[in-house]
């Protein structure tokens, strides 16, 4: 096409721009499956408590690695139950999972105990650390209601205190700061008897473990009644 400019005939060029509203790209299609594939897992863990976790806590590095915030399992609302019924639980301990992005051969559990009650705000006293496993660091823990202090004075602090300082919406720059990937949430369970006496361990039960030792694969299968917590080679 020709346009006159000034007398003269000139050709026109004429450029057209389309705008197209772009869609959803490989990555936001990649997170969304993987967030899926979390819910899933979780599904399952809900209808098998005894369900392995290697899975979740695969995906849920990969999201914490990208998003800076742990994946939580609660499948019994176990938070919202202590915040809504604490006046229920008198001297009871809060069952905790922490899976933590961290190498296990720098696990120390005095420095875990001083670094977990700085950074919830919640004191020593309280922290009980149940077992550790290497998978990153896999550490179950428990946080008691009563407990005796260092001059063996009983001491207490209220369960919903206690489940308000862990709560991931509250304390996710805790989180954040201890590498947590993962942390999952269980139903109160009876806590410490202050009148308890220390009991000292048989060193003849002593057992090294991991290859080459005592040693196996996936969760035991003995027959023993653990709780229903599945327990694995303590190797790492």
């Amino acid at each position: 096409d020709y346009g006159i400019i000034n007398g003269m005939h000139l050709p026109l060029v004429v450029r057209f721009q389309i705008m197209c509203e772009e869609g959803p790209g490989p990555d936001d299609e990649k997170i969304a499956d993987i967030d899926t594939r979390i819910q899933d897992e979780i599904q399952v863990i809900a209808a098998k408590p005894d369900a392995p976790r290697e899975k979740v806590y695969e995906l849920a590095k990969v999201t914490y690695r990208r998003e800076g915030k742990p994946v939580v399992i609660d499948t019994k609302d176990s938070l919202s139950d202590i915040k809504q019924n604490a006046a229920n639980y008198k001297n009871v301990a809060l069952p905790m999972t922490l899976a933590m992005d961290k190498d296990f051969s720098t696990w120390n559990e005095q420095q875990f105990k001083q670094d977990f009650a700085t950074k919830f705000n919640v004191p020593v006293g309280c922290i009980e650390v149940v077992s550790v496993r290497a998978g990153s660091i896999i550490a179950n823990v428990e946080l008691h209601t009563h407990w005796k202090d260092e001059h063996d004075k009983e001491q207490s602090m209220g369960i919903k205190v206690i489940a308000d300082k862990v709560d991931p919406v509250v304390a996710k720059k805790a989180f954040a700061e201890f590498a947590v990937f993962a942390v999952e949430f269980k139903p109160p369970k009876a806590g410490f008897v202050c009148t308890q006496q220390q009991v000292i361990m048989n060193p003849k039960w002593n057992k090294t473990y991991g290859p080459g030792a005592t040693n196996w694969e996936g969760p035991l299968s003995d027959g023993k009644d653990r709780g229903g917590e599945p327990y694995y080679c303590p190797k790492g």
